[in-house]
C-alpha cells in the first residue's frame, strides 16, 4: 500500500492567533485569510509555551475565544532538547527568551514553517540568519520563519 505524502507542517506563535482578535484589522484580515485558505492544506501546530501565554491573556473574554480557537491545533512539548537550543540562540540574540524558544520548538520538532506577526523579534532578518547558522551549525533542521503575508498572493 502507498503512504500518503505528508503534509508540510506549521508552527503558530501566540502572535497569529492574537493577530485575529485585535487592531491593526489589516492584520486580523490577514490572519483570517490564513486561517481559511492557508491553514486547510498544511499540518498545524502550536506549543506548550504557546498554550500557557493564551492562558495568561487578562481579558477573559478574549483568552476563552484564543482557547477555542487553539484547541484543534497539535501541542508541541517544550522539551529539554528545544530547551538547550534556545539557550543557544540567546547567546547570538537580543530578543526574549519566549521567542527563543518558540523558535527552537519548532526547530527541534522539525516544523517546516513558524509563522508569526512578531516583526521585533522573531520575523526579521537578523533572527532569520542566525537562526539559520546556527541550526546549520549543530545539525538542526532547517526552519523557515515567515509572516502570514508570505503564504498570500
Amino acid at each position: 500500500m502507498t503512504e500518503m505524502p505528508r503534509k508540510a507542517t506549521i508552527y503558530l506563535d501566540t502572535s497569529i492567533p492574537n493577530a485575529l482578535f485585535q487592531e491593526p484589522d489589516e492584520r486580523k484580515e490577514t490572519t483570517s485569510r490564513v486561517f481559511s485558505q492557508v491553514l486547510p492544506k498544511y499540518e498545524i501546530f502550536i506549543s506548550e509555551l504557546t498554550v500557557a501565554e493564551i492562558r495568561a491573556t487578562p481579558d477573559s473574554a478574549l483568552r476563552n475565544k484564543l482557547v477555542e480557537l487553539v484547541s484543534q491545533f497539535q501541542v508541541l512539548p517544550t522539551s529539554s532538547d528545544a530547551e538547550v537550543l534556545s539557550r543557544e540562540y540567546l547567546k547570538y540574540l537580543k530578543i526574549p527568551e519566549a521567542d527563543a524558544l518558540h523558535i527552537a520548538i519548532a526547530t527541534v520538532e522539525g516544523i517546516n514553517y513558524l509563522v508569526t506577526w512578531n516583526m521585533r523579534h522573531i520575523a526579521r532578518e537578523r533572527t532569520r540568519r542566525i537562526v539559520d547558522n546556527i541550526n546549520f551549525l549543530l545539525g538542526a533542521p532547517r526552519i523557515y520563519i515567515v509572516t502570514p503575508d508570505d503564504f498570500l498572493d
